[in-house]
């Protein structure tokens, strides 16, 4: 995971936080006396977490749109063999006329702790049980039980970074959501037992649900896309890599 501050040169607004092998990106706010008005609009709000499509949509502000006249020459000009708006965003810091705002790589330990602290609250995994309940499970080791209020068609799954549950491109809810609007729980055993036969999986489970072969999981282990526990696989992970993948 790569880590970049967004500011100027008296404030740090937010983070820019990204995962460059899975491409995967979001940011979050940093307790700052100003922010450029995008961020604001957030604040306001009392968003502090923006969700990739809101910082995707910020990224769009500041690099060449891929429908640029000309771009495939441009790219070419620059280096690049395809479009990826992240690392035009990288390589130009961000950096825009329309202010003095830029990206700063920094390492994990200089973010605030105004942000750590929150980030302490991350989603490290979560069930999905009955009549639209969530046991969901933080970083900060508390578990919690979240209803959701709307009909799900399909299977949620976690983001890499573990700020979101996904269950589409309409439905998708925030750590902060979670963490917030939820009622503390104790895991049953009963819970218990049944994530562990619904969600652990062994390679001939991933196996059929891919419908690839045995040959292809191995692969799949080998090169760490899905994360493997005493030789088992967690549902969770296979989603996660087949949304990807």
């Amino acid at each position: 995971m790569n880590v970049y501050e967004i500011r100027n040169d008296e404030y740090v607004f937010a983070y820019f936080f990204y995962i460059p092998d899975s491409d995967e990106c979001y940011i979050e706010l940093n307790n700052s006396p100003y922010y450029p008005v995008f961020f604001e609009l957030f604040k306001n709000k009392g968003v502090l977490s923006l969700n990739e499509d809101w910082t995707r949509d910020w990224i769009g502000e500041r690099v060449i749109p891929a429908d640029r006249q000309n771009i495939a020459q441009i790219l070419k000009d620059n280096g690049y063999k395809s479009y990826n708006e992240i690392e035009l965003l990288i390589a130009s810091k961000a950096k825009s006329s329309m202010d003095d705002n830029y990206l700063k790589k920094i390492n994990y330990s200089d973010v605030s702790n105004y942000v750590k602290d929150r980030r302490k609250k991350l989603v490290k995994d979560f069930i999905k049980a009955s009549n639209n309940n969530l046991i969901v499970f933080f970083e900060d080791s508390t578990s919690k039980e979240y209803h959701y209020d709307f009909k799900a068609d399909e299977e949620p799954f976690l983001t890499s970074f573990g700020n979101e549950i996904i269950f589409n491109s309409s439905y998708r809810i925030s750590y902060e959501e979670l963490y917030s609007n939820s009622k503390e729980c104790i895991l049953s055993y009963d819970n218990l037992f049944e994530y562990i036969n619904k969600n652990i999986l062994t390679s001939s489970d991933v196996q059929e649900e891919l419908n690839v072969s045995r040959q292809y999981v191995g692969e799949i282990k080998k090169n760490g896309a899905m994360i493997i526990k005493n030789k088992f696989f967690v549902r969770n992970d296979l989603k996660t890599y087949k949304n990807k993948y």
